[in-house]
């Protein structure tokens, strides 16, 4: 707890990349080592991320409802909660729902906006609706990006075989000037 204490005071400081990691590391070590714990800053940072990930893993596991396991609990977690709710590399904005939760006048709750569009049929996985199009479009662009790169590769080939063509007209060149 003192070291998640230590980390929170220098969160801000954290996420600035202007100040090195390495120095908030030795000042939160130096704070643990005046409460006995002998600990160096490379082991403080490989555990947080190893919490992190932890903290991660409990979120993704208790937002399920049919993975078999059951509710995790971690004597961190409420610590984690608070000093991590608002970090966009741990939490996820918006979620897809199976089940519909609309009213009957499509009112959208605040923070969802086109989340909500993203609605599947509570029998099966395939998209339904906004969803479906969304995918048609994207798949369709994902094709002629495709299209594009290949015709882009073969321009390089053609300019490969016109340059190799090129260097062994020079070596030819070469060789029979150097015969002479």
């Amino acid at each position: 707890m003192l070291f998640l204490a230590e980390y929170e005071k220098r969160k801000d400081m954290f996420r600035n990349p202007k100040i090195k990691k390495k120095k908030l590391w030795e000042e939160i070590r130096r704070e643990m080592l005046k409460q006995g714990y002998k600990v160096d800053g490379t082991t403080l940072d490989r555990k947080l991320r190893n919490m992190k990930g932890t903290y991660k893993g409990i979120i993704d596991n208790n937002k399920k409802r049919s993975t078999g396991r059951g509710h995790i609990s971690w004597e961190y977690y409420n610590r984690f909660n608070e000093i991590f709710t608002e970090d966009k590399t741990i939490n996820i904005d918006c979620t897809v729902s199976s089940f519909q939760t609309q009213s009957d006048d499509d009112v959208r709750s605040p923070g969802l906006g086109a989340a909500q569009d993203f609605e599947q049929d509570s029998r099966s996985n395939t998209p339904t609706g906004p969803q479906k199009k969304r995918l048609d479009v994207f798949r369709k662009r994902q094709l002629e990006l495709e299209e594009e790169k290949l015709e882009e590769v073969k321009k390089i080939r053609v300019s490969l075989e016109e340059y190799n063509k090129i260097q062994r007209e020079k070596l030819e060149l070469f060789k029979k000037y150097l015969n002479l």
